[in-house]
């Protein structure tokens, strides 16, 4: 007989380990550590293989996330038996809680490319589009949801939910958000950076996007508590970031500059400065509004220069190319498709679409109106500003969790998302197509120049000691007497990064933050704004240009034609060696030189410095070899400039 005893059982599953299944003819993808791996390893590679095949449509990475999502929802692909047996129910915890660490993180990197001092000092124009472009947004926004309610009343659970007015709330947030991360990488793609249209849409994408993440931090307590909850929520979350700006920044950034002048970080410190960014997250969350507020507030607080440039290199690509994809999955789960386009149809998508794009558009001309710009650049800008990045998804998913928006709204809202960020570069790049091949009768020539006009030269460099070299050369042609002289100075950094310091690069009285090219960046400056002083009629204005080489020599084509210059000035790919032979500087320089001549908008010269000094206490004796054709030509009127000073 057995004898029974009561006693307490602790049950387990026991499924991280599964030593040989696979040889005794069991699925392994049932077990959670295998099937995270799977996940993960197929999200990432489905991602990848489509934003490759985007990229020639200067598409941003998450135009891919957000299609893979489509395509890997249960309406789609995601019924297929390989699907469900990779994606089952009991796994999306897994794959939700590494995507939210992905996510908490890539929110702190934002964070760290946002700056304070350039939204401070931001002109009205960009100030006046922003505010308006969120404000008459939300507003408008608002009403397209009501219209949306009233097309489908009979059956209202479709565009619904049980509280209308946090409905109306999120709504109107998710759609007067313009990213600024995603915004930047699309004008770097399509060369409008450095231009006037591009600077504008920066920086009013910079203060909107921080003004609805503020308005997210301020709002968020409502939308998803009750009143009296909500307010002990707000006033505890604004307590904790008056600390974060009031008493860590000062101490946290004493630190990090007296580490970073002295070089003395390693990854351990580097780890404990990341782990703040978790800290943050949690208390907010535990605060009752959400983790990414904390993230970003931390992120904001940290002194931009060398610090961040190290920091954002060494964990970017790992959190927006490994963690962030996962995040996309959850949308996934939450989509219906099906039920969308069974019940509202194509024309009603596409209805959509188009009122949620009006607000940005309609605000941006009226503005711009106002500033004596274009109704072409007005509707640019007004495009650019329906970029939409991760803050609009990360409101959806809250709505959708909290029941505040349907499976369809939720659906739609996504689709809007997609169809808005994916059709802003197509569009800006019909609208403003890349440079034509110049005729030769109408490039801008010095000899074409009239006598006493002003000269006007992009001056190219890649260091300091090719600002040095041209600086000789500029003195040379500096004619005070009769045509004065205007410098760009331009330097050439190579782009290794997404959309780091592209904002401050293309700003001439910011630094570069890139720890390897600060101090080049630095002298250079100084150098050109040495040469400036004490020369009355010499004009020198300095600007950094950030691109990959492949495709610099388009940066240097918009800003010739912008400041409307006559001559292009680019180093030789070669330098003079101690024994006065010509080395190889860099192959790429190379490059970038022919691409430069091949569709110039002006004259381009190229500067074989070997060892030229100063030429102001000089007498000169110049010698030039004409063979003939437009290029000696060019060449002589160079050389009789610089015989006449």
């Amino acid at each position: 007989m057995e004898n029974h005893v009561n006693k307490s059982v602790g049950c387990y599953t026991a499924e991280v380990a599964n030593p040989n299944k696979i040889w005794r003819g069991e699925t392994v993808l049932g077990f959670y550590l295998p099937n995270l791996a799977a996940q993960i390893a197929l999200i990432i590679f489905t991602t990848r293989s489509l934003y490759y095949i985007l990229r020639p449509l200067n598409q941003p990475l998450i135009v891919a996330e957000i299609i893979v999502s489509f395509l890997m929802s249960r309406t789609v692909f995601g019924s297929e038996k390989i699907f469900t047996d990779l994606y089952r129910v009991k796994s999306v915890l897994n794959v939700e809680t590494v995507s939210h660490i992905g996510i908490i993180y890539y929110v702190f990197l934002i964070g760290l490319d946002i700056n304070l001092d350039t939204i401070l000092k931001a002109k009205k124009k960009a100030t006046s589009i922003a505010m308006s472009g969120t404000f008459f947004a939300m507003a408008l926004n608002g009403f397209i949801y009501a219209l949306l309610q009233k097309w489908h009343t009979k059956d209202s659970n479709y565009f619904s939910s049980y509280d209308t007015s946090k409905a109306y709330l999120f709504w109107s947030l998710i759609f007067s958000v313009t990213s600024f991360p995603i915004l930047s990488q699309i004008l770097a793609d399509l060369k409008l950076l450095y231009t006037g249209l591009g600077k504008v849409a920066l920086t009013s994408a910079m203060i909107n996007d921080l003004s609805n993440w503020l308005m997210w931090a301020f709002l968020a307590p409502f939308a998803i508590h009750d009143l009296d909850i909500a307010i002990y929520s707000l006033l505890s979350n604004i307590a904790f970031v008056l600390f974060l700006f009031f008493v860590l920044r000062p101490y946290l950034g004493s630190i990090i500059v007296r580490k970073t002048s002295q070089n003395e970080w390693d990854n351990n410190q580097l780890f404990f400065v990341v782990m703040g960014a978790f800290v943050c997250a949690a208390i907010t969350d535990i605060l009752g509004t959400h983790p990414i507020i904390g993230a970003l507030m931390y992120g904001i607080i940290i002194p931009r220069g060398k610090f961040t440039a190290m920091l954002t290199k060494k964990s970017e690509d790992f959190a927006v190319g490994f963690l962030l994809p996962l995040f996309f999955y959850g949308c996934s789960i939450r989509l219906n498709i099906v039920s969308v386009v069974n019940t509202y149809g194509w024309f009603h998508i596409v209805a959509i679409v188009l009122l949620s794009c009006i607000p940005k558009i309609l605000s941006t001309i009226i503005i711009t109106f106002f500033f004596g710009m274009t109704t072409l650049d007005g509707v640019a800008l007004g495009l650019l500003m329906n970029t939409k990045g991760i803050l609009p998804i990360i409101m959806l998913n809250i709505a959708s969790d909290k029941q505040i928006l349907s499976p369809e709204a939720y659906t739609i809202a996504l689709i809007c998302i997609l169809v808005m960020t994916l059709m802003v570069p197509l569009i800006i790049n019909l609208i403003y197509k890349p440079m034509k091949r110049f005729e030769q009768n109408k490039l801008r020539t010095i000899q074409n120049l009239k006598v006493d006009a002003e000269l006007r030269v992009l001056a190219c460099v890649h260091n300091t000691r090719h600002a040095k070299g041209m600086i000789n050369l500029l003195e040379a042609c500096n004619d005070i007497k009769v045509s004065p002289l205007h410098v760009f100075a331009l330097q050439l950094i190579e782009l290794t990064r997404a959309t780091t310091a592209l904002f401050d690069a293309r700003d001439e009285k910011s630094n570069y933050q890139e720890a390897d090219s600060q101090e080049d960046v630095e002298n250079i400056a100084n150098v050109f704004k040495s040469y400036a002083e004490g020369k009355n009629i010499t004009e020198v204005e300095t600007s950094v240009a950030v691109s990959a080489y492949s495709t610099i020599h388009e940066d240097i084509y918009n800003l010739a034609q912008e400041k409307q210059t006559t001559f292009i000035l680019l180093p030789f790919h070669k330098h003079s060696s101690i024994e006065g032979i010509l080395e190889l500087t860099k192959s790429a320089y190379k490059d970038i030189n022919q691409n430069v001549m091949l569709d110039a908008p002006c004259s381009v010269g190229i500067f074989v410095d070997r060892g030229l000094g100063s030429l102001l206490k000089v007498k000169l004796k110049v010698l030039m070899l004409f063979i003939g054709g437009p290029d000696d030509r060019e060449a002589l009127a160079v050389a009789w400039r610089i015989g006449r000073c």
